[in-house]
């Protein structure tokens, strides 16, 4: 079983640090994203997850240190519905928080409007 960089598997609604290559895959940058893939899946070596970036883009839903159980967020926060990806649980740096259930509902619905 694959952990992060930390030593811990990732679970549903974590808020993680991930190692982000950009689209020419020549560098990478370290990014928020949220754990949206069940505790299930995140048994194994991957997991998916969604950006969060500090810019607000369409199909970007806002959240603020309020929509999270643990943790903080240090600027205004948008999570990027329409930005799904499959990472390798050891490319996660470190886990920096939650998001409350009510809030990861709410992330769930406007993913599943994309589809």
């Amino acid at each position: 079983m694959t952990r992060t960089k930390s030593g811990r598997r990732s679970s549903q609604r974590d808020i993680v640090l991930v190692e982000y290559p950009f689209s020419d895959l020549q560098a990478s940058k370290v990014r928020p994203a949220l754990v949206v893939s069940n505790d299930e899946v995140n048994r194994s070596e991957d997991c998916i997850v969604v950006s969060i970036t500090s810019v607000n883009r369409p199909f970007s839903i806002p959240i603020a240190d309020d929509d999270l159980s643990d943790g903080i967020l240090y600027r205004q926060s948008f999570v990027r519905t329409d930005h799904i990806n499959t990472i390798s649980q050891a490319v996660i740096k470190t886990r920096i928080g939650a998001l409350s259930q009510e809030a990861f509902d709410r992330i769930k619905t406007e993913i599943l409007r994309a589809f």
